[in-house]
C-alpha cells in the first residue's frame, strides 16, 4: 500500500450492502427529488429540498428535520454523476467537508451499493465515524424501503391546483410552514408543493392558471372556491402549523375546534386559501351505537 492510498485509508468511512433491487431502480432513487427527500438520511429525520440540479457542477441545498426538532442545513455540489452506476458530490460545510462517492454495482438484477466518505483529516473522519457509520445503516434501510415501497405508493397520486398572484412570497410562506417544492417540476409559472408522498399542492401564477380553465378564477379572499383539510398527527402538530402560519403572515379566521377526539384549527394563505388542520385520536371517539 502506497503513501497515498494508506493517508486516504486513515480519512474515508466505508459502507456497503447489496440491495434486492436493480441498480437502474436505485440510481432513480437518487435522482428523482421527491424520492430522494423521503429516504435520505438516519431514521426519524426529514428533508425540504430548496435546490437539486441533478448535473455535474449543480448545487444540491437542502434542510434535514431532526426528529428533536433540530434543523441541520446542508449544501452540496454533483461532481461526476454516470448513471447508472455512479455519483459523486463534495459536501461544503463548516462543520465537517468530504468527498462522498457513491458506486451501483450490477449484481444479476440486485445492486451492490458502495457509499465513500473522505474527509480531509483522519482526526475528522475519526469524530464523524462515531455517528456516521449507524447513520448510514440507517439510511440504507430507508433507500430499500423506498425502493420496496416507493413505486407503489406513487401509482395514485393527488395533486391540487392553487391560483397565488405571488410566486415567491407563496414559496417562502408555506417553506416557513416546514413544506418542500419538488425543482423538477418548478418554474416561474408554478411551484409542486410536496404535502406528503402521494398529496401535492400545484401553486399556480393567476394567468397560468386560467388557461387550464374557461370559468373565471375565483377571489378566494372574497368566496369559497375549496377546503383544503390536512391530517396532523398530534395536537401539537395542528398548533405548531398555525403558529407557523401566522408567523409567516397568515391568518386564523377559526377558533381552535376541541371535540375530544377530533381537535382541530386552520389558517388561511396568503392568497386566501383556507387551510383546515385536524387530529383524530381513535382511542377517545365515542363508541359506535
Amino acid at each position: 500500500m502506497d503513501a497515498v492510498t494508506s493517508n486516504e485509508a486513515a480519512r474515508e468511512i466505508v459502507s456497503q450492502r447489496v440491495i434486492a433491487a436493480p441498480r437502474e431502480a436505485v440510481f432513480a432513487c437518487l435522482a428523482d427529488p421527491g424520492r430522494l427527500a423521503r429516504w435520505w438520511g438516519p431514521a426519524g429525520f426529514r428533508n425540504t429540498f430548496e435546490i437539486f440540479e441533478f448535473r455535474p457542477g449543480g448545487t444540491w441545498k437542502f434542510v434535514m428535520h431532526g426528529p428533536d426538532g433540530t434543523d441541520w442545513p446542508n449544501h452540496s455540489v454533483f461532481r461526476e454523476i454516470e448513471a447508472p452506476s455512479r455519483v459523486v458530490l463534495e459536501h461544503l460545510g463548516s462543520v465537517h467537508h468530504f468527498i462522498l462517492t457513491i458506486t451501483l454495482e450490477d449484481r444479476g438484477g440486485a445492486t451492490g451499493l458502495g457509499w465513500r466518505m473522505l474527509f480531509d483529516t483522519a482526526a475528522e473522519r475519526d469524530e464523524t465515524a462515531r455517528y456516521a457509520i449507524g447513520c448510514n445503516e440507517e439510511l440504507f434501510d430507508r433507500l430499500e424501503a423506498e425502493l420496496a415501497h416507493g413505486e407503489a405508493t406513487m401509482n395514485r397520486q393527488i395533486y391540487v391546483n392553487l391560483p397565488i398572484r405571488d410566486m415567491e412570497r407563496s414559496k417562502a410562506f408555506f417553506t416557513a410552514l416546514g413544506f418542500s417544492f419538488n425543482p423538477q417540476f418548478t418554474n416561474d409559472q408554478g411551484a409542486c408543493m410536496v404535502i406528503a408522498d402521494n398529496i401535492f399542492a400545484m401553486l399556480l401564477l393567476e394567468p397560468f392558471f386560467q388557461t387550464f380553465t374557461r370559468k373565471p378564477v375565483a377571489d378566494a379572499g372574497k368566496s369559497t372556491e375549496v377546503l383544503l383539510c390536512l391530517s396532523c398527527g398530534s395536537r401539537a402538530e395542528v398548533d405548531d402549523l398555525v403558529r407557523k402560519a401566522l408567523a409567516a403572515g397568515g391568518t386564523a379566521p377559526m377558533p381552535t375546534q376541541d371535540h375530544g377526539f377530533m381537535y382541530g384549527h386552520g389558517f388561511t394563505d396568503l392568497d386566501g386559501h383556507m387551510w383546515e388542520l385536524v387530529y383524530m385520536d381513535p382511542g377517545a371517539a365515542p363508541p359506535q351505537a
